[in-house]
Formats: C-alpha cells, sequence, structure tokens
C-alpha cells in the first residue's frame, strides 16, 4: 500500500478480509511524503530503475516519514475504521533483517543503489503474536542490516518477502493503476506469467516504478506465495476479488508457461472425490481457518465451533502461546527418534506427572495408541507376575457397552460390536460387558481379569457419564484380584470435564490414563500414564514408537497443557457447560423428541427419540457446528475458553433446530 491515506476501498477491502477470518498483514511505502520530506532537508531525490537511491541521510527521512507520519496516519484511518491495526518498522521487535540490494539494471551493468536492501529474514513470532493478540499489523519496510546499519527497502520487495515467509495465500500489491498495461490495450493483463514478465520488461514496457512491483510478485510466486496480484487499490472490490481469485481484479501473475488463462483451482471435494478413500462422510464445507472458538470456510462464511475436532482444540483454534511454541520448537528441533533424549518430552512427562498422579508416561501418537499400548501393558504386567508366582497369566480383558476406545485391532476389540463389523475375526481374550452395571462386574471381574478399560464419560457412546458406584467398584475389584484398571480419558480428560482429568471429580485414581486428542493442542499426540510398579511391565524392546513425545509436539502439548492451567480453563468449562445445559434444557422444555439432555463440563449430549442428522445440518446453516453420535446424540464440545455470549447464541440455534426437527 503507497501513500499516507487510505482509499476507501482499500480500507472496506482490509476491513472484509480481516472480518472473514484473514490474517492480514499491511505493508506500506510513502513515496510522496518522502520526496517532500527529502526536498525540505536539501536532498535531491534520485531513482534507479523504479528505485530511490539511500545514502544515510535518506535513509534518515525515510525512517522518520515511514515509521512516524505515514504510519500514524495509516493507523489512524485503519483504527477509525474499526481495525485493531497497530504500526511497526521492521527495526522495531527484530521484526525484520536485512542485506544489500544487489542485481542489474536493464543494460546488465551493476546498479549502485546504497543502502535499499532487501528483506533477509522475518520473525514469523512476531507476526504470530501481534495477530493472536488480536491486532492487524502495519509494517514500515525500514530495517537493520547485518553491520546495524539501517536499510531503505522498496514496500513491494518487503510484501513479497514476508508473503513469502509466511507462505502466504494472496499477495495484493495496491497501487493507482488498475494492473499491467500494454500498449494500445485499454484492459490490464489479466495474467502474466514468468516468460511474459521477464518479456516486457526487456522491451521496456514494464519499467520506472512498475519494474519493482511485477518484480516482487514473480519472486513470490516462484516462491510458493498462492496468488501474487497488481490491482487498483481506489477501485471498490478489486482487493476481495484478488483475494477469491476474481480475474477482472487487476493482473495475476503466475509461475507456469503456456495458457494465460486464469485457470480456478480444483474444488476442494472433486479432489477428495478422486483421490482419498471415501471412508469418512464429511460435511460439505471446506474449513481454510480458525481464530478462537471461530472457523471459517473457503466462502469467507464464519462458523461457531463447537465440536472442537471432536474434543481436540480444548483451548480454541490457534492459541498464541500453542502457535509460539510450535514455531520456536520446529525451528529449533523437528525430529531426533526415541533414540535420544529431548527436553520438551521430558518437560511434558513431568507435568503430566504433577497435573494427575505419579508414574511414568510412554507418548504415541493418537488415543486409540495410548488404548493399545495400555492394553499390552495390563497383559504384559500379568505375564510378567505370572513368571514369579508360576501360575498361569490372567489374560481377560473387561471392556463395556457403548464404549469407543479406538480403531486399530486391540482397541477395536474393546470397542461397541457396531464398529468391528466386517472386520473379525476379533482378537481374543477381551470381555464385554453392560455399561454402569455394578452386579455385571461384581460377577465378572475375577483372577482371570488381566485389565479393565473403561470411559469416565462416554464419547461416541452417546456422552454417558459413569455412576461413581461403578466407578468405585471397578476400583475395588482390581485392587482385589490385582488386575489393572485403565481410565480411557481421550476424549473426556484434559479440562472437558470441569476439571483437569474426568477421574479427580470422584478421586478415583485408576492405576494407568490414556489420553490423546487435546493433548497436542491440536496436532497428534497420544499419551498413556502408568503409576508405580505398573509402569514396569513394560521394558526394552516391549513397545515404541518412532514418532511418539516428537519434540514439536511435545512443545504444542506443554503450551496448551500451561494455557489450560493458567487461564482456570477447567472451572471456566463447568460454569460454560452447566450454562449452556441450562439454556438447552429451558429452551426445549416440553419436547415430545428429547429424551434426555446430560454430560459433564463442556461435555454435552442431548439425545433425541430422532436421528438428530438434520437437526446438525440445520446448525451449520445457522453457522454452528456440532455433530451427532450414536445416531440420536447431539454432541456438543466447544473449546474450554469458550465465552458466555457464544454459549448463549449456540444454546438458542440448537434450541431452534430441535425445534424445526419436531415440526
Amino acid at each position: 500500500m503507497e501513500g499516507d491515506t487510505c482509499p476507501s476501498a482499500t480500507l472496506n477491502a482490509i476491513r472484509g478480509l480481516w472480518d472473514a477470518g484473514w490474517r492480514v498483514v499491511v505493508v506500506h511505502g510513502g513515496g510522496l511524503e518522502i520526496s517532500r520530506w527529502s526536498e525540505r532537508t536539501g536532498l535531491t531525490p534520485r531513482f534507479v530503475d523504479g528505485l530511490r537511491y539511500s545514502d544515510p541521510d535518506t535513509v534518515t527521512v525515510v525512517s522518520m516519514v515511514l515509521a512516524g507520519r505515514v504510519g500514524k496516519a495509516l493507523v489512524s484511518s485503519l483504527v477509525a475504521a474499526g481495525l485493531p491495526a497497530i504500526s511497526l518498522a521492521g527495526v522495531d521487535a527484530g521484526l525484520l533483517q536485512a542485506a544489500p540490494l544487489e542485481g542489474t539494471g536493464p543494460d546488465g551493468r551493476t546498479r549502485d543503489l546504497g543502502l535499499v536492501g532487501r528483506v533477509s529474514r522475518v520473525d514469523l513470532g512476531v507476526l504470530e503474536s501481534l495477530h493472536q493478540a488480536g491486532f492487524l499489523p502495519l509494517i514500515a519496510p525500514v530495517a537493520p542490516g547485518p553491520g546495524g546499519e539501517v536499510y531503505n527497502i522498496n514496500a513491494d520487495d518487503a510484501a513479497a518477502d514476508i508473503a513469502t515467509a509466511l507462505g502466504a495465500d494472496v499477495l495484493c500489491l495496491a497501487t493507482d493503476v488498475p494492473g499491467v498495461l500494454i500498449p494500445g490495450d485499454v484492459h490490464p493483463l489479466r495474467v502474466c506469467t514468468a516468460e511474459q514478465a521477464h518479456s516486457l520488461i526487456r522491451e521496456g514496457i514494464v519499467r520506472d516504478g512498475m519494474r519493482p512491483k511485477v518484480e516482487a510478485c514473480l519472486r513470490a510466486v516462484l516462491a510458493g506465495v498462492g496468488r501474487a496480484w497488481i490491482v487498483d487499490g481506489a477501485r471498490e472490490g478489486s482487493i476481495l476479488g484478488a483475494a477469491k481469485g476474481d480475474s477482472d481484479a487487476g493482473t495475476a501473475f503466475v509461475s507456469t508457461k503456456g495458457d494465460s488463462r486464469p485457470v480456478a483451482p480444483t474444488p476442494v471435494p472433486e479432489l477428495d472425490r478422486a483421490f482419498l478413500m471415501q471412508n469418512y462422510s464429511r460435511f460439505p464445507v471446506v474449513l481454510v481457518r480458525g481464530r478462537g472458538r471461530t472457523v471459517w470456510d473457503d466462502q469467507g462464511r464464519p462458523y461457531l465451533d463447537f465440536l472442537s475436532g471432536i474434543s481436540v482444540t480444548n483451548v480454541g483454534h490457534c492459541h498464541p502461546r500453542v502457535v509460539a511454541a510450535i514455531m520456536r520448537q520446529a525451528r529449533t528441533l523437528a525430529h531426533t527418534s526415541n533414540f535420544y533424549h529431548t527436553r520438551p518430552q521430558a518437560e511434558l512427562a513431568a507435568l503430566l506427572n504433577r497435573l494427575a498422579f505419579a508414574g511414568h508416561v510412554f507418548f504415541c501418537n493418537s488415543g486409540t495408541e495410548a488404548n493399545e499400548g495400555a492394553l499390552k501393558l495390563a497383559r504384559k504386567a500379568a505375564w510378567r507376575r505370572a513368571e514369579v508366582t508360576g501360575r498361569a497369566p490372567a489374560l481377560e480383558v473387561v471392556c463395556f457397552d457403548h464404549s469407543f476406545h479406538g480403531r486399530t485391532y486391540g482397541s477395536m476389540a474393546v470397542t461397541s460390536p457396531a464398529y468391528q463389523q466386517g472386520f473379525g475375526p476379533m482378537l481374543d481374550g477381551f470381555r464385554q460387558l453392560p455399561w454402569n452395571d455394578v452386579d455385571a462386574v461384581e460377577r465378572a471381574i475375577g483372577p482371570q481379569t488381566a485389565g479393565v478399560i473403561v470411559e469416565p464419560i462416554q464419547g461416541e457412546g452417546g456422552v454417558r457419564p459413569a455412576s461413581v458406584e461403578f466407578l468405585r467398584t471397578l476400583r475395588r475389584l482390581c485392587d482385589l484380584h490385582g488386575a489393572c484398571l485403565i481410565f480411557d480419558e481421550v476424549q473426556c480428560g484434559l479440562g472437558r470435564a470441569g476439571t483437569m482429568f474426568a477421574y479427580q471429580r470422584h478421586g478415583i485414581v485408576p492405576d494407568v490414563l490414556t489420553l490423546g486428542k487435546a493433548l497436542g493442542a491440536g496436532l497428534p499426540m497420544g499419551a498413556l500414564l502408568a503409576a508405580g510398579e505398573w509402569a514396569q511391565a513394560l521394558r526394552p524392546g516391549d513397545h515404541a514408537s518412532t514418532f511418539g513425545g516428537n519434540p514439536v509436539v511435545a512443545a504444542a502439548a506443554l503450551a496448551g497443557l500451561e494455557a489450560l492451567e493458567r487461564e482456570g480453563l477447567p472451572a471456566h468449562a463447568m460454569e460454560m457447560g452447566e450454562r449452556l445445559q441450562g439454556a438447552i434444557c429451558t429452551g426445549i422444555s416440553g419436547s415430545r423428541i428429547v429424551r434426555e439432555v446430560r454430560g459433564v463440563g463442556l461435555m454435552i449430549g442431548v439425545e433425541l427419540t430422532v436421528p438428530g442428522k438434520r437437526a446438525v445440518d440445520f446448525c451449520r446453516d445457522e453457522g454452528l457446528l456440532i455433530n451427532c453420535t450414536a445416531e440420536r446424540v447431539l454432541r456438543v464440545m466447544p473449546a474450554l475458553n469458550v465465552t458466555a455470549e457464544e454459549v448463549d447464541r449456540a444454546g438458542q440455534v440448537i434450541v431452534r433446530a430441535i425445534a424445526r426437527l419436531e415440526a
């Protein structure tokens, strides 16, 4: 963006993008104002191939004008338009590092540009922190070089380099012309290939101030930026059109030769059908970004996410603490395998011990792997005990109706039979009992029992909390017969039930706790925590995972757990869950199709007497994402930092959906 005023069309476009969930970064120039102040101080502006020659005095003027007068004026315009803009220069917080800009002019000779620089490094953590804090960054392109000297960076070049570092979807250079103009044609070139651009520069058609813009766009698309455009920033709809890929927005730059017509990307559902296994019944929505409790689709429509990736994004989408941890660790060390120690993994294990109970942790990549490991541990412990006593090992593992523990063969064997159809025969040695039936477990659990696996709150089975008596009976019987009590908290753990772990609601501590879903704060991770001697059952060579406890995912998990604890999210989840259940119960009072509203904290199920798919579809059409499990249970699980206003809004939509379904 050029100049010290922001055209209304540009303001409208930035606001439209921001409101649609785009992560907008604005880079601005200020050429006319720089020239005016240069002349006031006795400096004569000089340009080389469209770039301002910059001696130390010129750089001083550039810094004063861009970071001071122009930046502040533009921020005032953006803030007045309701945008949370914040102005900073490349020298601030180490955002940008610069290097001398070298190269040749059209005549092939080396150009002397003085202290004109290029961006050599972008600190993405600074931009990420600003976005996560809710700010729109406005950047003045001046930056320090390797010796501490300050460089003047062309705004178009800086925008292209920042877009490349971010892996941006769109780079849009808003200027005062509609695009690249060809002599004899009143309309701008719609698409420009790399070959065409080089030819236009060689022929002198693209020159002066347009040349750096064209070169910046080419450099960006060749480096992987999704689309790069030159548009008229004063024309209403041009910037938004560029973001959406409209062919008449301006001039679009592509890296390929051949067809110069804009080619729309293949729709995601079409790619899905062509190349992905069709083992999911997907909703007709393509999600592209998320922030907090809101996600946006590829049409820019926002949705309130009350499914949270099936209880994964417990701290919301792109929590700033988590994002910063991922970026920091990814820049440092991404993977080692478990032949070596890494600090994030060790610190995460220590934190789980503090938050849960004393024991030892095994890390893996998912909840089903955690349960698989727990089942192996239970049987291995029974086998080791048999070696010592000389008696036959206990082999049986007890599980329960409506349960869901995963889709690998061991986990599937202890999961509801509905998930086993067509995959038989199942592994031997597993016994399924009625859910919440104390008498049944009293009769079934004995010396032959190696382990018992149970969800304190069933998730896929319809959000069914276990009774206190049931869990206490399981604890007593496992202690009596030396069986391993496994609590599967893959879905109900990590704050969702109003305590950090669901078992803490009743003080009934398991021998093994399995975790997944929310543990990685959005990245794939599972874990099992085994108390005392149970952890000694698995020894080197017994069980392993190449990626388990990967440094990047462990760093994300640490940040996510710290956010849960420091922000008091488990207690907040209990408060918001009671509010949401109350709103739903009040709204559906007297309904003929609601059998029960149940749940704990922010794990809520609304059981219907009819299939719930149409209610889910209605909610989605109203901008609310939930799902239906066990065919007739509407499952509602927002992020734990959800606000009261969001809870009230979601409750109203759910009540309307049920009323519509009933009608």
